[in-house]
Protein backbone atom coordinates (compact mmCIF):
# COMPACT_ATOMS: atom_id res chain seq x y z
CA UNK A 1 0.00 0.00 0.00
CA UNK A 2 1.29 3.47 -0.82
CA UNK A 3 0.56 6.82 0.70
CA UNK A 4 -1.95 8.92 -1.15
CA UNK A 5 -0.39 11.79 -3.08
CA UNK A 6 -3.06 14.37 -2.25
CA UNK A 7 -1.59 17.17 -0.15
CA UNK A 8 -3.05 18.32 3.14
CA UNK A 9 -2.17 21.88 4.02
CA UNK A 10 -0.69 21.27 7.48
CA UNK A 11 1.72 18.61 6.29
CA UNK A 12 3.29 20.97 3.78
CA UNK A 13 4.89 23.02 6.55
CA UNK A 14 6.62 20.24 8.46
CA UNK A 15 10.31 20.12 7.60
CA UNK A 16 13.12 17.66 8.20
CA UNK A 17 14.45 20.09 10.78
CA UNK A 18 11.12 19.91 12.65
CA UNK A 19 11.34 16.11 12.66
CA UNK A 20 14.91 16.19 13.96
CA UNK A 21 13.87 18.57 16.76
CA UNK A 22 11.07 16.19 17.67
CA UNK A 23 13.53 13.28 17.73
CA UNK A 24 15.77 15.30 20.07
CA UNK A 25 12.76 16.03 22.29
CA UNK A 26 11.88 12.33 22.35
CA UNK A 27 15.48 11.42 23.23
CA UNK A 28 15.50 14.04 25.99
CA UNK A 29 12.22 12.95 27.57
CA UNK A 30 12.22 9.23 26.83
CA UNK A 31 9.10 7.21 26.07
CA UNK A 32 7.53 7.72 29.51
CA UNK A 33 8.22 11.45 29.46
CA UNK A 34 6.71 11.81 25.99
CA UNK A 35 3.62 9.95 27.16
CA UNK A 36 3.30 12.26 30.17
CA UNK A 37 4.09 15.54 28.44
CA UNK A 38 2.71 15.02 24.94
CA UNK A 39 0.24 12.16 25.40
CA UNK A 40 1.81 9.85 22.82
CA UNK A 41 2.30 6.17 23.54
CA UNK A 42 4.42 3.55 21.76
CA UNK A 43 3.57 2.90 18.13
CA UNK A 44 1.43 -0.09 17.37
CA UNK A 45 2.77 -0.71 13.91
CA UNK A 46 4.86 2.01 12.21
CA UNK A 47 8.18 3.24 13.54
CA UNK A 48 10.56 5.92 12.28
CA UNK A 49 14.10 4.60 12.02
CA UNK A 50 16.79 7.22 12.57
CA UNK A 51 20.47 6.58 13.27
CA UNK A 52 19.80 3.01 14.30
CA UNK A 53 17.02 3.91 16.75
CA UNK A 54 13.27 3.33 16.46
CA UNK A 55 10.79 6.10 17.26
CA UNK A 56 6.98 5.99 17.22
CA UNK A 57 6.10 7.72 13.95
CA UNK A 58 2.89 9.37 15.14
CA UNK A 59 4.58 10.77 18.25
CA UNK A 60 7.46 12.25 16.27
CA UNK A 61 5.24 13.95 13.70
CA UNK A 62 2.86 15.09 16.43
CA UNK A 63 5.66 16.61 18.48
CA UNK A 64 7.08 18.26 15.34
CA UNK A 65 3.66 19.75 14.67
CA UNK A 66 3.27 20.95 18.25
CA UNK A 67 6.77 22.39 18.38
CA UNK A 68 5.98 24.47 15.32
CA UNK A 69 2.73 25.56 17.05
CA UNK A 70 0.29 23.95 14.67
CA UNK A 71 -2.75 22.03 15.75
CA UNK A 72 -3.05 18.73 13.91
CA UNK A 73 -5.08 15.60 13.78
CA UNK A 74 -2.92 12.61 12.91
CA UNK A 75 -3.46 8.99 12.28
CA UNK A 76 -0.62 6.54 12.37
CA UNK A 77 -1.33 4.44 9.29
CA UNK A 78 -1.35 4.94 5.54
CA UNK A 79 -5.00 5.84 4.98
CA UNK A 80 -4.46 9.57 4.65
CA UNK A 81 -1.79 11.91 3.30
CA UNK A 82 -1.96 13.49 6.77
CA UNK A 83 -0.76 10.27 8.39
CA UNK A 84 2.49 10.33 10.29
CA UNK A 85 3.91 7.64 8.01
CA UNK A 86 3.17 9.63 4.83
CA UNK A 87 4.62 12.85 6.28
CA UNK A 88 7.84 11.12 7.30
CA UNK A 89 8.25 9.28 4.01
CA UNK A 90 7.54 12.45 2.01
CA UNK A 91 10.40 14.10 3.90
CA UNK A 92 12.72 11.21 3.04
CA UNK A 93 12.77 9.42 6.40
CA UNK A 94 12.71 5.65 6.71
CA UNK A 95 9.62 4.15 8.33
CA UNK A 96 9.35 0.43 8.96
CA UNK A 97 6.49 -1.78 9.93
CA UNK A 98 7.23 -4.13 12.86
Amino acid sequence: MRCKTQQVKWTDGITCSDILKAIAEYDRLGADGVARQWGYRAARRYWLVWEGQRYPSKAIVGIAAEVTRWERKLNGGLSSPASAVCVLRRLGFEVREY
